[in-house]
């Protein structure tokens, strides 16, 4: 095998399948945080000391502090060959790196190691389903033949597959035999089909939770992967549960392989595993079709998730998007939500998705309470702790709990008290603690009780957006591109709002998407735009809202639809975005996306026109006057 070597840490290293040797060289890398680098160089020391569990854990630490450096992901892949039973996870490390970097110096060693993994799993599966396939010849069921010819099937041997499927039900093809077992026809191919809607960003961060965690498409791959849980499994007194183990096993491991590969075909075929395989799948393709905007069929997959699987969360979240972003019906989009926290009380994003469309239905107390147990199950998420903050701006200070700031600072602030709130951010901050760092930025450009000074705050923005803290990052950028340290820095800031958009900020996402639609230091790309517009604007962003209506409306990137440009545009509007309200006044005035409704109309006009919105007023005036 070719040396392979990571050019942003310079380490270089040496691997052969199963006796791979490495060496390691420490080096500071630019692109890392510090907490980064830190557990990097941890992590190759343990490395050179052949403490490979060890190594794992740092690089995995190191991952989590730089989650988008993918040279980690492809010392993550080197580090699991040495472990028994991670093959599979260093595969997809290496197919996460290989799509993210395709032109890598490394490309063709990483394609040749990736290769030979392969090579080595099907080999080796092979034989192993070639020991377990005599043992199977009583099984009455079935399920057993099914599970086998599942397996060949998933590591290529289609032929294989075909004739262990044939002993079992003495079909000659695979639609009949599994119609004989009432497998619905086409969702084998609805499966496939989802590979091809999923883009490679979303690939990408799919495989690195096969890589962390082991993770199958849906439910949890066992913590160690086949060969592992085969030597576990000689440990069983029942020689029919070890058998059962294995076979289980060898199932979903091929299964595994499958989905790295970009194969969504269920590898475990039991009545256990099936309706959920299948209800994700559909899960899956509606939340693509949400993506591309084709509301009607995404609700009829998501229908047919939840039919197939009541139990299935996710399933009612995708569709409460489908309700609350198209059909505008917020009632049903909390009933669905309130049915997913009750099936998984510990999901954040359900009590989010609750919170969200209770804001909109104006019910702010309700949706302050949904933030702050979303924000308990997930302290670090800023764009909830935003929403928090406006249900509880809404509220008003008189009504707001005292437990709704963790950080007291922030409870100082939030009533004025700015002395008693800089006390606190600055002796948290002095801690290290970065949201108080960030924080304490956001006073010192603001002028707030300290005297304003841009170079203080871009400091303490500094501070926390090297640790990773999304606001900070933000509000880093923001200096940069307003100038305030000198000079507009467009590169700068496009740098931070992606570190802070990345991990799921929605004003960093739509500033973001500001950036590549105004070509602020990049060539335009309204494609790149309406990514990060739809990103923030799903999160309930009305400013991004807005602007992917626009888009809509223009046919930039995106198919023109009045219909959708009406669908966003009122979203922000009924959010309080000045402009929407205007617009949505507009269409049903004129009829644009919406039937129309000359009191609807009315209703819009006068909501902009209080906001100061003279074009409203006048509109709002011609109306009443033909009255």
């Amino acid at each position: 095998m070719k040396k392979i070597s990571i050019l942003v840490f310079a380490c270089c290293v040496m691997i052969t399948l199963g006796l791979a040797t490495l060496s390691a060289e420490k080096a500071q890398a630019a692109n890392l945080s510090p907490a980064g680098q830190e557990a990097f160089s941890r992590g190759v020391t343990a490395f050179e000391k052949k403490d490979f569990k060890l190594a794992l854990n740092y690089f995995l630490e190191a991952r989590k502090a730089d989650p988008y450096e993918p040279q980690i992901w492809f010392n993550l892949g080197l580090v699991s060959l040495k472990l028994p039973g991670y093959e599979l996870r260093a595969l997809a490390w290496f197919k996460s790196y290989q799509m993210r970097m395709p032109n890598a110096q490394n490309a063709k060693d990483v394609e040749a190691q990736m290769t030979a993994i392969e090579k080595a799993f099907v080999s080796n599966t092979g034989k192993m389903l070639d020991t377990l396939e005599p043992k199977i010849a009583t099984d009455i069921s079935a399920s057993q033949h099914l599970t086998i010819a599942f397996a060949r099937n998933n590591i290529g041997d289609a032929a294989g597959g075909l004739r262990v499927i044939r002993a079992a039900t003495g079909k000659d093809n695979w639609q009949d035999a599994l119609a004989q077992f009432q497998y619905e026809p086409g969702l084998s191919d609805s499966m496939s089909r989802m590979a091809k809607l999923e883009n490679d960003k979303g690939r990408v961060e799919f495989l690195q939770d096969i890589g962390s965690n082991g993770l199958l498409l849906t439910g949890q791959f066992s913590d160690a992967d086949l060969s592992e849980v085969i030597r576990l499994s000689k440990k069983e007194k029942n020689p029919e549960d070890a058998f059962k183990i294995v076979l289980n096993s060898v199932s979903e491991a091929t299964g595994l392989y499958r989905v790295i590969n970009g194969k969504y075909e269920p590898g475990v075929i039991s009545d256990s595993y099936l309706a959920r395989y299948y209800a994700a799948a559909y899960n899956n393709r509606c939340n693509a079709f949400v993506i591309r905007v084709q509301p009607d069929f995404a609700m009829v997959d998501c229908n047919k998730a939840i039919e197939l699987d009541p139990g299935y969360a996710p399933a009612y979240l995708t569709r409460s998007k489908v309700y609350a972003y198209y059909a505008d019906t917020q009632d049903q989009a909390i009933v669905d939500c309130t049915k997913a926290i009750e099936l998984d009380p510990k999901e954040a994003r359900a009590y989010t998705c609750r919170g969200d469309a209770l804001y909109s239905k104006e019910q702010y107390d309700q949706a302050a309470v949904d933030y702050d147990r979303a924000i308990e199950l997930n302290p670090k998420d800023a764009t909830v702790n935003d929403k928090r903050r406006l249900a509880y701006k809404k509220l008003g200070a008189t009504k707001r709990p005292a437990s709704a700031y963790a950080n007291r600072g922030y409870e100082y602030y939030e009533d004025g008290n700015y002395r008693a709130a800089y006390i606190e951010f600055h002796r948290l901050a002095l801690a290290n603690d970065p949201i108080s760092q960030t924080a304490l930025g956001i006073m010192h450009y603001g002028g707030e009780y300290v005297e304003q000074s841009y170079a203080e705050a871009a400091s303490w923005f500094r501070k926390a957006a090297e640790q990773g803290e999304p606001v900070g990052q933000y509000n880093l950028a923001i200096l940069s591109v307003e100038g305030k340290l000198g000079r507009v820095d467009y590169p700068e800031a496009e740098k931070w709002f992606r570190k802070s958009a990345e991990q799921g900020y929605w004003k960093a996402q739509y500033s973001l998407g500001i950036v590549y639609a105004y070509a602020q230091g990049v060539p335009q790309d309204y494609c790149e735009a309406a990514t990060w517009y739809r990103k923030a604007a799903e999160q309930g962003q009305m400013d991004a809202q807005y602007a992917l209506g626009v888009l809509y409306s223009k046919g930039y990137c995106v198919e023109k639809s009045e219909y959708n440009a009406a669908i966003w545009i009122k979203k922000a509007a009924i959010l309080g975005h000045a402009k929407a309200q205007y617009n949505v006044g507009v269409f049903y005035d004129q009829g644009i996306g919406v039937k129309k409704n000359r009191n609807e109309a009315i209703k819009w006009y006068r909501k902009a026109a209080a906001q100061g919105d003279q074009k409203a007023q006048q509109n709002l005036n011609l109306i009443l006057q033909k009255r």
